[in-house]
Order: C-alpha cells, then sequence, then structure tokens
C-alpha cells in the first residue's frame, strides 16, 4: 500500500513540474501568476515563529477577500449567462447556435463550478480560525518539511488558484461563443448595417483583448 501511495505522490508531483513548464513555455503571464502566489507562501513557511504568526494572518484575510470577490464576479457572470440564453439571435437553432449554447452552457458550469470552490474554501479557512493551533494547521497544509527546510505543496497552490482559474474559464468560453454568434450572424445577412456591427464589434473586441493582455503583463510579469 504505502508503495502504492509513494508512485502515486511521484506521480503527481512529476504532473505539477509538466505543468510549471508548459506555463512557463506556453502561457508565461500565468505562470508569472503562479509564481507570485507561491513566494508569498514559500516566505511564510520560512519564517520565525513570531514573524509567521503575522504572515499567516495576513495570508488568510487576502486569501479571504479574494474568495469573496471570486464568489461575486462568477455569481454575476453566471447571471449574464443565463440572461444571454434568452436573446433573440439564438431563436432559430441551427447547428451554429447550437455550438453557441454548447460554449455557453459549458461557460456557465465553469461559473458554478468557482462558485462552489471558492465557498468550500472560504469555509474551510473559517474553520482553520477557529482552531488554537491555527498557525501550525495552516502551514502544514501549505507545505511540507523535507530536507531541512519547507517547501510549498504544488497540489495546495494549484487547489487554492482553481476558483479563480475557472472563473477565468468561465469568462473566455462566454466570450468565444459570444464572438462566435455574433460573427456567423453576421455574416450570414450581409448588409451594410450588419458590416457596421460586425466592425464595431470586432474593434471594441480588440480593444478589450489588448487591455486585458496589457494589465495581465503589467501586473505579473514585469514584476516577476
Amino acid at each position: 500500500m504505502s508503495r502504492i501511495l509513494e508512485s502515486g505522490r511521484n506521480s503527481l508531483k512529476a504532473c505539477c513540474r509538466g505543468f510549471m513548464v508548459f506555463l512557463r513555455t506556453i502561457l508565461p503571464l500565468h505562470a508569472s501568476a503562479w509564481e507570485e502566489v507561491s513566494g508569498p507562501v514559500q516566505k511564510l513557511l520560512e519564517a520565525s515563529d513570531t514573524e509567521q504568526e503575522n504572515l499567516v494572518k495576513l495570508w488568510h484575510q487576502q486569501t479571504s477577500s479574494q474568495l469573496n470577490v471570486i464568489c461575486i464576479t462568477s455569481t454575476l457572470m453566471g447571471s449574464v449567462i443565463a440572461t444571454a440564453f434568452t436573446w433573440p439571435l439564438l431563436e432559430d437553432g441551427d447547428s451554429d447556435q447550437k455550438v453557441v449554447l454548447g460554449i455557453w452552457y459549458s461557460a456557465l458550469l465553469l461559473a458554478l463550478g468557482a462558485i462552489a470552490t471558492a465557498t468550500q474554501q472560504a469555509v474551510k479557512l473559517a474553520r482553520l480560525n477557529t482552531y488554537p493551533d491555527c498557525r501550525q494547521r495552516v502551514c502544514n497544509m501549505l507545505g511540507v518539511y523535507e530536507g531541512q527546510q519547507w517547501r510549498p505543496r504544488k497540489v495546495q497552490l494549484f487547489i487554492w488558484q482553481t476558483p479563480v482559474m475557472l472563473q477565468n474559464g468561465s469568462i473566455y468560453m462566454f466570450l468565444a461563443g459570444l464572438v462566435l454568434l455574433i460573427w456567423k450572424t453576421t455574416l450570414e445577412n450581409w448588409s451594410m448595417d450588419q458590416l457596421k456591427i460586425i466592425i464595431l464589434f470586432t474593434m471594441t473586441l480588440a480593444f478589450t483583448i489588448s487591455v486585458y493582455v496589457l494589465t495581465s503583463f503589467g501586473l505579473y510579469w514585469s514584476s516577476s
């Protein structure tokens, strides 16, 4: 049994290392965001007892605030997606619109997943805070003591990023469905008015994506 557990643990570590290599190579901005999360955890684990007490409280407060924001944002996102199902553009029910519906249903599931995981983690933090040895429990949860030093658990770093990951996935999928719906509908009913719509929509889309990438670069990559 111990060999099976050890094998599973080693496989999980290998997957985490492969995941980080993939992030740094394909998605450098996301990799920088990941490192910005792991850095404070590493400092928390290596701090002295007095400093660690303050860092654990700070981590607890900041994580709780982040989870609250994710819950609110994901709830709003779910409402937007649910409202979009009633749009007149989806009444024809052709194959392309069914693809859009499939994408939006997936986006709705991701939003619900973000709410569920964020709520679960918020409850976990609240329960941890009731223990007298909360500091030690948090350290044991976030890190592991190996080779005379603490190191963050990659699995825990991933777990605490899942709510925002699911939320972002929901936004991306809703946007993908929206682009497909607007472009497909406009191209099928070609006219000057439709051309104006698609030009304005495409320009706004390009501007929004550019601003998002620029802010992501400024917040994470340039500070890494």
